[in-house]
C-alpha cells in the first residue's frame, strides 16, 4: 500500500486490497451494534472518518467480546488481516496478481426490455449475437470519489459485494470559448439498436476514461458524419 498511487484503477492490486480492507472496517465497526450489515456508501465513509479521530470510541468496541474493549487500532488490524486472508483465498498468494476489476464489475442493463420480468428466460436479453444487456465488465473507480462507480460492500441478494450500482453515465468537458473544442463520452453507444455497431462501442473507452470530440454546427457535423438518414414525407 505504501507504493499505491491512491487511484482505483481496475488493474490495481492495491485498490483491491484497500477496498476489501475498507469493507471489513465497516463490517467490524457497525454490524455488532446495528444488527445488520451496513452499505459502505458515503455515509459510512463520513462516520468512519469522524470516528478515526477517537480511537477509543464505543463504536470501535466489539459487543461480542464483553470483557474486552476494542479500539480503533484493534479493528483496523483485524480488518487488515481479514482482507488479506480473503484475497489470498480467492485470488492467490501473489499480491501483484490481484486486480480491483476482478472484484469491481458492472453490467449495462436496459431499464425496460433488459429487466428479467419483461422477457423472462429470453436468451436475447443477455446472450446471442446481439444481446440487449451487456457485461459484466471490469470497472475502475469506487464509492465517494471522483470516478463514482459506487458499490455496496455486502451481498444484497441481487448483486455480489463490490458490484457497481451507480456510475457516471455521461462525462463531458465543455470549452465555453470554443464549443467545438469540447469532449464527451457516455456509457454504452450512440445507437439504441442491439444489432448496431454503435450500440456498445463506447463501453471500453468509457471504462478507460477516454473522450471523443464534440462537433457543433451543421457544416462541421456533416463533414465528419459516417451515415445519413433522410426522411421524405409522402
Amino acid at each position: 500500500l505504501k507504493e499505491w498511487d491512491l487511484q482505483n484503477h481496475m488493474d490495481s492490486a492495491q485498490a483491491a486490497f484497500f477496498e476489501t480492507f475498507w469493507a471489513e472496517v465497516v463490517r467490524l465497526t457497525f454490524t455488532d451494534q446495528l444488527g445488520y450489515e451496513s452499505s459502505g456508501l458515503e455515509d459510512d465513509m463520513w462516520a468512519i472518518l469522524q470516528l478515526a479521530d477517537k480511537p477509543r470510541h464505543e463504536w470501535w468496541d466489539d459487543t461480542a467480546t464483553p470483557f474486552t474493549h476494542e479500539t480503533r487500532d484493534d479493528i483496523f488490524e483485524r480488518a487488515f488481516i481479514n482482507a488479506y486472508d480473503d484475497l489470498v483465498e480467492t485470488y492467490g498468494e501473489d499480491r501483484t496478481a490481484w486486480r480491483w476489476g476482478e472484484l469491481h464489475t458492472g453490467q449495462f442493463v436496459s431499464k425496460i426490455i433488459g429487466q428479467e420480468g419483461f422477457l423472462p428466460n429470453n436468451p436475447a436479453v443477455n446472450n446471442g449475437p446481439f444481446p440487449i444487456n451487456r457485461g459484466p465488465f471490469e470497472m475502475s473507480g469506487g464509492t465517494g470519489i471522483v470516478n463514482e462507480t459506487a458499490f455496496i460492500i455486502h451481498d444484497n441478494g441481487l448483486d455480489e459485494p463490490f458490484t457497481t450500482l451507480i456510475l457516471p453515465s455521461y462525462r463531458v468537458i465543455m470549452d465555453l470559448n470554443d464549443f467545438s473544442n469540447s469532449r464527451a463520452m457516455h456509457t454504452t453507444g450512440q445507437s439504441g439498436h442491439p444489432a448496431s455497431d454503435h450500440y456498445r462501442d463506447m463501453i471500453d473507452p468509457w471504462r478507460a476514461v477516454e473522450y471523443h470530440d464534440m462537433y457543433w454546427g451543421a457544416a462541421e457535423i456533416t463533414s465528419v458524419s459516417s451515415k445519413r438518414l433522410e426522411l421524405v414525407p409522402e
